[in-house]
């Protein structure tokens, strides 16, 4: 079993944030520290736009590779 240790971070919140929170966590079988780090992680978490997301996979055809030419010979180091 391994241990991971991570800081801990004490904020302040509104009392109907909170109550949105817990209700969240709750709907999500979820403790509200575990939902609070995976909202804060998404928010840190690098973004990639629609449009580049989108490239995934569109590709169509084959990619086909030009002739390289002749083998060149080098000198040795």
């Amino acid at each position: 079993m391994y241990t991971i240790c991570m800081p801990q971070v004490q904020t302040y919140l509104k009392e109907a944030t909170y109550q949105i929170l817990e209700r969240r966590a709750k709907a999500k079988g979820m403790k509200l520290s575990e939902l609070l780090r995976e909202m804060i992680e998404a928010q840190v978490a690098p973004q990639r736009s629609a449009a580049f997301l989108a490239l995934a996979g569109s590709w169509e055809g084959d990619l086909e590779r030009p002739p390289q030419g002749l083998f060149e010979e080098r000198e040795g180091l």
